[in-house]
């Protein structure tokens, strides 16, 4: 073997950098969510307190008032200020001074005791974090809330970089196992195995059998159980502090989750076309399993089939997408395009079916897959042979609305989620009823309503055509 050409070893040495680099990351990934956890649980547990006294000072408030106005009423006390409700009374006062602004000193006196409130309940998540430096200790105090905000962010940044680094120790690692199959005697091989610390595995066959997947390797282990524990606490610190967000199901797209999801999509778009990057400089394992994909899926390439997909999405359309809900009755696909229909009205209050800026946002949603699915069609019949500007131009707008059609669908699966958690961390609260619903004009939360067939039947046919359009890209 030629001196100047890379060793096993050198190769074995740039594996073994690049985990550690990965293992201390998800190391430090861990200490950052367990530090944050912690600090988030303390406080809830700190705030519900607050919670229940507060609450209970103003049913105190209540009661006072309501034995002046009428006295033979009785003191009885409503059961609202448990721990699960009590902040749920406090937050349904507060929207009805937001939509109902009144004026006089009770109105200011409520208004500086909410503001007394909110002052007290941040201050509960105080975050302690200690620092020691030659014997003499110091003490960072931080809010938990304000950590809590930043932390899934940079988890989401963090976790990229662990991708990406293990995209770079696959690569030294065939090259290592290259250099090993060139081996002649078995001696040889052995002695290559073993010098290279068994990073380049004990099975340097082309085919991974059984036998092969089951074997264990400390490094594999690690770095499993480690991203494991990173997404199990990541959802732990999400749980822990999205129930602190009131309005968080006010808007489909203005919210915090849709943010850390946006960063989330948007970098597993890159670490895809990374991906694909190190593919290109290594060798054809990949391109034998993608062929094999491609024969498994050789019906998807017709034409026809975009085309009974689209014609099935636009069907649906005149399908129920809603479960009945009183008065509104069943929402049908053309529901969302079409101009909402008054429920009531009276007082000066306009009632709709969907409160206006939901509606609003999915009919801009609406819109752009309606684009989606009218270019998806005429895109399939053009050959990929053909490369004027129009043809590739078409191609490229239909692989983006795609991409963009799969970031609406998904995002608007983790909005039906985190609707059905709040429902059931709330006891069928929204909050986003008390902004919504009250006003000039309002209408009803999405959590009222249930999917029906027709609005399956739609994410269904959007979420096929959107894969078989990157698929044919090579996006995914």
């Amino acid at each position: 073997m030629d001196r100047e050409s890379p060793t096993p070893e050198r190769f074995a040495e740039l594996i073994w950098r690049t985990v550690k680099l990965r293992v201390s990351l998800l190391i430090v990934s861990v200490v950052m969510l367990l530090v944050t956890w912690s600090g988030l649980t303390n406080g809830n547990t700190e705030a519900k307190k607050l919670d229940v006294d507060f609450c209970r000072h103003l049913e105190d408030e209540t009661a006072k008032e309501l034995s002046r106005l009428w006295p033979k009423l009785p003191p009885d006390r409503i059961a609202v200020c448990t721990p699960d409700v009590a902040r749920i009374y406090i937050e349904s006062g507060r929207a009805f001074h937001t939509v109902l602004p009144l004026q006089g000193e009770a109105f200011d006196r409520d208004k500086a005791e909410l503001a007394e409130y909110d002052q007290k309940r941040r201050a509960a998540y105080k975050l302690e974090i200690g620092l020691s430096s030659q014997g003499a200790e110091s003490k960072i105090i931080v809010n938990a809330l304000n950590v809590a905000e930043v932390v899934p962010f940079v988890i989401v940044l963090i976790f990229s970089i662990v991708v990406v680094l293990g995209f770079q120790q696959n690569a030294y690692r065939k090259h290592l196992r290259n250099i090993l199959k060139g081996m002649k005697s078995d001696e040889e091989l052995n002695h290559g195995i073993v010098g290279s610390q068994f990073l380049s595995g004990f099975d340097i066959g082309s085919q991974a059998d059984f036998g092969r997947r089951m074997a264990l390797s400390p490094e594999g282990t690690a770095i499993w159980i480690l991203i494991v524990a990173v997404s199990y606490l990541l959802l732990a610190v999400l749980a822990a502090f999205i129930i602190n967000l009131i309005h968080l199901t006010n808007s489909i797209f203005l919210n915090y989750l849709c943010g850390l999801y946006t960063l989330s999509f948007i970098l597993t778009v890159l670490l895809r076309g990374t991906h694909v990057k190190y593919q290109q400089h290594s060798e054809n394992e990949s391109k034998k399993t993608s062929k094999l994909l491609t024969k498994s899926t050789a019906w998807l390439k017709s034409p026809w089939t975009v085309c009974a997909l689209s014609a099935m999405a636009i069907f649906s359309v005149f399908l129920p997408w809603t479960t009945s809900l009183g008065l509104v009755g069943t929402l049908k696909g053309y529901n969302f395009v079409l101009a909402q229909k008054v429920v009531s009205q009276g007082y000066g209050h306009t009632q709709y079916p969907i409160a206006p800026n939901l509606f609003a946002e999915i009919r801009f949603q609406l819109l752009l897959v309606a684009l989606f699915l009218v270019i998806s069609p005429i895109s399939s019949f053009v050959s990929d042979k053909s490369q004027t500007i129009w043809t590739k131009a078409l191609r490229k707008g239909n692989a983006l609305l795609a991409l963009l059609t799969l970031f609406l669908c998904l995002n608007y699966l983790l909005y039906m989620g985190t609707l059905e958690y709040g429902a059931l961390t709330y006891s069928d609260f929204d909050s986003s009823l008390f902004v919504s619903g009250f006003g000039r004009a309002g209408g009803f939360a999405m959590s009222f309503y249930d999917p029906s067939y027709g609005f399956v039947l739609f994410l269904f046919c959007c979420l096929m055509l959107a894969w078989k359009s990157l698929r044919r890209h090579d996006t995914i």
